[in-house]
């Protein structure tokens, strides 16, 4: 799994000013350097609909 930093890399993608991530192109799938279209009704839960990519997901610590 990539990081936000990393999803934040596509100029689509982007955080409003409270802190909140807009997923409007996953980095995680698709080919990249585009990465896959979001559907629009995830991209304001900043996930990807394809994936299942989400920044809480890197927070968690890796299962032993």
């Amino acid at each position: 799994m990539i990081s936000a930093e990393e999803q934040l890399q596509n100029r689509a993608n982007f955080r409003t000013e409270d802190g909140k991530l807009y997923l409007v192109r996953c980095m995680n799938c698709g080919e990249p350097p585009r990465g896959r279209e979001n559907w629009a009704m995830a991209v304001a839960a900043g996930e990807c609909a394809w994936c299942g990519w989400k920044e809480n997901d890197e927070k968690e610590p890796a299962a032993s």
